[in-house]
């Protein structure tokens, strides 16, 4: 009996199956829909009149309409008739945003926020773009260091058809470097890495300095600038190779902030070496001087500390003296190698002198008022001479000194 009752049950649910799987879809409609041409939504949908009526067709229409992004909310009603179901898809529009406005930003312009933006005017509300969009505004604080500022933002009704989105600006407290430390630091005071830094500690009184306006070098102390930060480190080590550190290491700097998000402690983790000195000066690959010749008026000295400061400044002396005897284009590099013994350092100061130039022609060009012949007569060179580079950079400021013109450039031709 109990066998018997169950196939009884069982038959019908295998009706009724059946007899759903043969519903179809009679009609579909739309409604609600403002902007949004039908046209343009009943091309999502992948249903159509005819076609098989099942739950999991219908919410997967559901899903089409929600992806579009048009849309904040799609409900579904259905008629069921002799030969089917009918459809009608009830849509709700997004808010359409036709202007987008700041509210309370100072530090930054609205210009520079609506860069950071991704969200965009004329558009559908994009709630998740809304909020990135904060969140870039937010990010954009911080860099400038007002580490407390919140950005929220609202929809504001216009009139039916319009709608504002407002992001509110409230940029709080800027955040100042209140220390700064260099651990493993002994060659260098901190005042004299102040000296070259961009990151300096915040002065009492940066208010009064503001107000004086005062250059920026005092003006900008305890402001946190991340990209200056970083350059900072090549400050340090600069400063530690003009002192003969050759091995001198300087790692990125750490930045704590305080609790209250006011105050940051910015921290330079240093490995110093020790001092090397100058040993063998060498050169290489010079034939229009001899050693004597390039020796003479040398700016680094065997013996003294080594600092490259000094080093460049004699390429630059060997740069002119090439310069001067028409070879423009020699090349001077130097090779540095520490001795770890007896902490020295030999430099090799290897020339590519390249070929002799002269002084084809001169052309003038871009002077509008002043005439050829004023221009020429503070030119130290002169057409088929040997190019003195020395004289080419007299000709150089003596033309800026005549404070004629914007800019001034000596270029070679072809």
């Amino acid at each position: 009996m109990v066998l018997v009752t169950l196939a009884g049950w069982v038959l019908p649910m295998h009706a009724a199956a059946a007899e759903q799987a043969a519903v179809k879809v009679t009609a579909i409609e739309i409604r609600g829909n403002k902007r949004i041409e039908l046209p343009a939504i009943a091309g999502r949908l992948t249903l159509k009149p005819g076609d098989p009526y099942t739950p999991e067709n219908v919410r997967g229409q559901i899903k089409i309409l929600y992806e579009t992004g048009f849309f904040e909310d799609v409900q579904v009603e259905t008629e069921s008739g002799r030969d089917g179901v009918a459809l009608a898809f009830l849509v709700r529009e997004k808010p359409f945003i036709t202007e987008i406005v700041f509210d309370g930003n100072k530090e930054l312009s609205d210009d520079k926020l609506k860069e950071k933006i991704t969200i965009k005017s004329q558009a559908f509300l994009d709630q998740p773009q809304a909020k990135e969009s904060a969140e870039k505004i937010r990010l954009a604080y911080q860099g400038n260091g007002y580490f407390n500022c919140q950005v929220i933002p609202v929809v504001q009704t216009l009139d039916e058809d319009r709608k504002r989105l407002t992001f509110f600006v409230k940029e709080g407290d800027k955040a100042r470097v209140k220390t700064v430390n260099f651990d493993g630091l002994h060659a260098v005071t901190k005042n004299e890495m102040f000296n070259v830094m961009a990151t300096r500690e915040w002065i009492p009184w940066y208010g009064l300095v503001t107000q004086l306006k005062v250059p920026s070098f005092f003006s900008d102390a305890g402001v946190l600038k991340r990209e200056e930060m970083n350059n900072d480190v090549e400050r340090i080590k600069e400063i530690l190779l003009n002192k003969g550190y050759l091995n001198a290491r300087v790692g990125l700097p750490t930045v704590e902030l305080s609790d209250d998000k006011k105050w940051f402690v910015v921290t330079y983790a240093v490995t110093e070496g020790e001092p090397f000195t100058i040993g063998e000066i060498g050169f290489r690959g010079n034939t229009v001087f001899e050693d004597p010749e390039l020796r003479q008026g040398l700016k680094i000295k065997e013996g003294e500390i080594f600092q490259r400061q000094k080093l460049r400044d004699e390429i630059t002396r060997l740069n002119d003296l090439y310069g001067s005897k028409g070879y423009s284009f020699a090349d001077v590099s130097p090779n540095v190698i520490p001795n770890m013994e007896d902490r020295t350092a030999t430099i090799i100061l290897t020339i590519k002198e390249g070929e002799m130039m002269r002084i084809r022609q001169i052309n003038i060009n871009g002077n509008e008022k002043t005439k050829d012949n004023v221009i020429r007569r503070e030119i130290r060179v002169d057409e088929q001479d040997v190019i003195d580079t020395p004289s080419l950079k007299r000709s150089f400021q003596r033309l800026n000194n005549l404070n004629f013109f914007e800019t001034v450039e000596i270029l070679p031709a072809q």
